[in-house]
């Protein structure tokens, strides 16, 4: 069944070492097969019903500009590259200097492409994304040259009009300079309901001093299966800083794994997932402190509703002779029915004392009290859960920093607690 799926890896004339990393990650693909539960980062996740049938690749297409108009893009990006069912769209999009499209990119950046595609994740390890890299069509280059500042946010807009089995994979390249400031917003939206399947991988290398928020919003359609890989190394006194709000998709997992290798290197890893009807959104984060003086910051919430289930993992590795390294932990969880499922593991692995590390995990329900205290002050029970719910929520929202960032975030919001039965 596996050896099947690397049918779909592009055609494109490209590089010889492309072809030749392509041909390396397929055998890894061949060798690992595709996860299942028995693996215990994948025991809350099960992807067989998309992937043990039969697939196609899905077809080019467009948008219209009124769809287009409808997904409630950034007012005012620094750049923004538009992909349907994994190809550029270059009528749609608005470059800039620093970005550009893969495909467009094997000639004026191979080099840099050479050096970082494939050598920032695990895909020898990682099944997905060994498939990702055999396979994918196109993707985002980002290139930021030394002490450069990117004030608006950069935006990456994936969209999926693709039916049933049908398949993309897309590749995210950041490669930013050292002194260097941007935030990357990536969106991935669906737009029918069919069981359609992306898997996409995000690479980051950061060097010293540079800050990157990468925030990441998936709101897929509802009978796709959406596989997320983002992997980051982390440079000498450098930030990473990721956001992600999980809301769409009938199946969902996010991972993240961070290297930080480099003495004072840093991550905050930020998460909200929005389970309702019978969605499964898992999220697994892994940050390996392989240098002193690092520090990961880690905050996850989720709410589940219905017949939903959430899932929260987070290791966390302290190598031997990494001293004066920080860590943090902590997913809150709301249950909103007596049918949802949650599921919480924040794992911490340490080989020196010379550090400090704290980890925590809550579920639990709506608090009686708060519910008859605001009834008590003539607010309906209906809207006063609505109020609880929301201000969960709305607190991590209030985290980002960026107000056109914000804006689309707290209009995605709006509608995905709108659709919770439990809520409204």
């Amino acid at each position: 069944m596996a050896t099947t799926w690397l049918n779909t890896a592009a055609s494109q004339s490209e590089p010889a070492w492309l072809s030749k990393r392509r041909k390396q990650a397929g055998k890894s693909f061949d060798e690992l097969g595709f996860p299942t539960t028995r693996l215990e980062p994948w025991r809350y996740t099960n992807i067989k019903p998309w992937v043990n049938k039969d697939h196609a690749v899905a077809p080019v297409s467009t948008l219209d500009v009124e769809t287009l108009n409808s997904l409630h893009l950034l007012s005012q990006p620094a750049a923004r590259l538009i992909f349907v069912n994994g190809r550029y769209a270059p009528q749609l999009s608005q470059g800039a200097v620093f970005t550009s499209a893969l495909s467009a990119s094997f000639d004026s950046h191979s080099g840099t492409l050479n050096e970082l595609l494939g050598h920032v994740d695990h895909h020898k390890a990682q099944a997905m994304s060994a498939l990702n890299l055999a396979c994918f069509s196109d993707g985002a280059l980002i290139v930021l040259p030394k002490n450069t500042l990117v004030e608006a946010p950069i935006e990456l807009v994936f969209v999926s009009n693709g039916k049933q089995q049908e398949v993309t994979h897309q590749r995210i390249l950041v490669s930013a300079g050292e002194g260097s400031m941007a935030t990357v917003v990536t969106r991935h939206v669906g737009l029918n309901d069919s069981a359609y399947f992306t898997n996409t991988v995000s690479e980051f290398q950061l060097s010293a001093e540079t800050v990157i928020k990468n925030v990441v919003l998936q709101n897929e359609g509802s009978g796709a299966l959406h596989l997320s890989t983002t992997a980051a190394r982390v440079g000498q006194n450098a930030n990473f800083q990721s956001w992600v709000a999980s809301l769409g998709a009938q199946c969902a997992r996010n991972e993240i794994h961070v290297a930080l290798d480099s003495v004072g290197a840093r991550t905050e890893l930020e998460g909200l997932f929005l389970a309702r009807d019978s969605q499964n959104l898992d999220h697994y984060t892994n940050v390996e402190h392989t240098a002193s003086h690092t520090e990961s910051n880690e905050l996850y919430k989720g709410v589940v509703d219905d017949n939903a289930k959430g899932t929260f993992q987070a290791r966390v590795y302290i190598a031997n002779g990494a001293t004066k390294c920080a860590t943090h932990q902590l997913n809150r969880n709301l249950i909103l029915s007596e049918n949802a499922e949650v599921n919480t593991k924040p794992q911490l692995e340490i080989d020196n004392d010379d550090v400090q590390a704290t980890h925590g995990a809550t579920v639990g329900q709506l608090e009686e009290d708060a519910l008859y205290y605001m009834q008590c002050r003539g607010i309906p029970a209906k809207e006063a859960r609505t109020l609880l719910v929301d201000g969960f929520v709305r607190e991590l929202a209030g985290r980002l920093s960026n107000p056109q960032v914000k804006d689309v975030v707290n209009i995605l919001l709006e509608q995905a607690l709108g659709r919770s039965s439990g809520i409204v």
